[in-house]
């Protein structure tokens, strides 16, 4: 992963337990109904927001621009628009992009955050133990 935009958000976070949190999902394409914290823009993706109306177009920004959104993840080498990639920067959030088709992406980012974003749970077992002596 390449840093496209938004640097001065790489201390963005997704707080462990963001598997847990029924409202959002942690990484898939884009989907501006179901937002997820970390949204993949592909090929596809991107043709289909550059084929939107003007009013639209700005809506779907706005979808995208939610307060869960951790980063923008691009691949297929997608070229974004100089819009998306400016409303990143002033929003302080990262894009990061990679050539990797984006389907492969998602299955490896999600594998990678799955790991990262679980719930922990330590348990510490103190054993004792008991000395007797028979006489």
């Amino acid at each position: 992963l390449v840093w496209l935009s938004g640097q001065a958000g790489a201390d963005r976070i997704a707080p462990v337990g963001s598997l847990s949190d029924p409202r959002l999902g942690v990484i898939s394409h884009l989907n501006l109904t179901h937002p997820h914290r970390f949204q993949v823009l592909g090929t596809i993706e991107v043709n289909h927001l550059d084929r939107l109306d003007p009013q639209l177009q700005e809506a779907a920004w706005r979808g995208l621009f939610n307060d869960d959104l951790v980063a923008i993840v691009v691949g297929d080498g997608t070229t974004l628009p100089a819009t998306l990639l400016d409303m990143a920067q002033e929003r302080n959030i990262p894009v990061l992009g990679s050539t990797m088709a984006s389907t492969a992406l998602i299955n490896l980012l999600r594998h990678y955050l799955s790991q990262e974003l679980a719930e922990e749970t330590t348990i510490h077992i103190h054993q004792t133990s008991t000395i007797s002596t028979c006489q």
